[in-house]
């Protein structure tokens, strides 16, 4: 009935991409071409995580090497200035460029990271700038991320793919910073800002010193829960909407769009919106002076990935649909808005958690929506049944692990974490 895209590698990646999608920023030794502009900067650590995964003793080494909080470190790179943008769709006023980041470096104690440019992901390399957008009065942004590789294999070891590397500053009063979305842009003239370096053992955070004298209004700022939230619930909005363009296209006589043009139209329109949410979300967090597991140069693929997501999550539902049997078409229609309740029940109920973290109401809120789910599934099946419809597609239980699996990828993404698996 509907063709999926491709699966969707943010929720299908799990614990190892969750990590993966970290942010930092770094440079190289050696002599700057004329058409490039260096810029160095200081900050302190303000978090040191490593990941229960990580293998054991990786925290003593950090350690060793000087990685604790409040160590300081320094921030060096160099940026092409004659890189051309990039064309960038979606409702945010942004501007990006590939591989302008022509080194980097950070370093912290004896530990350090430094750009690398695996061939064929060299879109990996990028820059995004923010001109008078957002808040009043409009804000600036720069953010800049890299694949990278580690002077001593602590926060990604071995793992397949690279840790990253970026820096993300902020001006929140009025556009002071940035008079252009030029690639070439004073980091120091922001106000706030932190870079991560990080990888699938874990993360660390720096506070930079920049005009504002540090991440948000001077005070404490908020922790990283605020972000993970405000990014979930938009995570929400994206998995529930996403699920009932669907379900709306599956109702239909086929007829109605026999080429998904209408669906098509209305998960880009949901993903705009996601996008502009996600970014809002970012710049909140860094205003009052927290930082974001994600910044907003994940909020393109993150979009693609997570739309991806809700397609795979329907395959399974609509693989044996007959689209000309109105009976078949209800039924999984209904399935289909029954895994869109518990998407966002789901989700949800992770976003209050990173606020205020509770086992036990995290259980009972993923278990109340996982009964719920379960019910609706066979009550749809049941009236099916007695028109006469025959469904072999994924039951009840079936269809809340798949809900919950999808829904945990984006909670680890987001750098959350998830109850174990019996």
């Amino acid at each position: 009935m509907n063709t999926p895209r491709p699966t969707c590698s943010l929720l299908r990646a799990g614990r190892a991409v969750a990590l993966a999608l970290v942010t930092a920023l770094a440079l190289v030794a050696g002599p700057v071409q004329a058409e490039e502009v260096e810029t160095n900067l200081t900050g302190d650590v303000l978090i040191v995580a490593v990941s229960p995964t990580a293998p054991a003793g990786t925290e003593a080494a950090l350690q060793a090497m000087g990685v604790v909080v409040g160590a300081s470190a320094s921030i060096s790179y160099r940026v092409e200035s004659t890189t051309p943008p990039v064309p960038a769709d979606g409702p945010l006023d942004l501007t990006y460029y590939e591989q302008a980041i022509t080194a980097m470096t950070v370093q912290i104690g004896d530990y350090s990271m430094t750009r690398f440019l695996p061939e064929g992901f060299e879109s990996l390399n990028l820059i995004q700038i923010g001109d008078n957008v957002f808040g009043v009065p409009p804000s600036d942004s720069m953010l800049l991320s890299t694949p990278a590789t580690e002077s001593s294999p602590q926060l990604h070891g071995a793992e397949p793919g690279w840790p990253t590397i970026a820096v993300s500053v902020f001006d929140f009063s009025g556009p002071n910073a940035s008079n252009d979305d030029g690639v070439i842009q004073d980091a120091l003239k922001y106000d706030f800002g932190n870079a991560v370096v990080g990888g699938v053992y874990g993360t660390v955070n720096i506070s930079l010193d920049l005009n504002g004298g540090g991440p948000g209004g001077g005070g404490p700022g908020v922790g990283p829960g605020f972000c993970r939230k405000g990014q979930l619930l938009a995570a929400s909005k994206l998995g529930r909407k996403a699920l009932l363009c669907v379900a709306k296209r599956t109702q239909q006589p086929p007829e109605k769009d026999p080429l998904g043009e209408k669906q098509e139209a209305c998960l880009d329109k949901v993903g705009d919106k996601f996008e502009l949410q996600f970014g809002k979300t970012v710049f909140k967090t860094f205003k009052k002076g927290g930082t974001c597991f994600l910044n907003s140069l994940e909020a393109d693929n993150l979009t693609t990935d997570l739309l991806d997501g809700m397609l795979a999550l329907a395959a399974p539902v609509l693989a044996d649909g007959d689209p000309d049997d109105k009976n078949d078409r209800v039924l999984r229609a209904k399935l289909l808005k029954a895994m869109a309740g518990q998407w966002a029940k789901d989700a949800n109920a992770y976003a209050k958690d990173a606020l205020k973290p509770s086992a036990t109401k995290l259980a009972a809120a993923l278990g109340k929506s996982s009964g719920k789910l379960e019910k609706q599934v066979a009550k749809a099946i049941s009236a099916a049944e007695k028109k006469g419809i025959v469904y072999a597609g994924p039951d009840g239980p079936a269809l809340v692990a798949a809900v919950r699996e999808a829904v945990e990828g984006v909670v680890l993404a987001a750098g959350g974490a998830v109850p174990l698996s019996d």
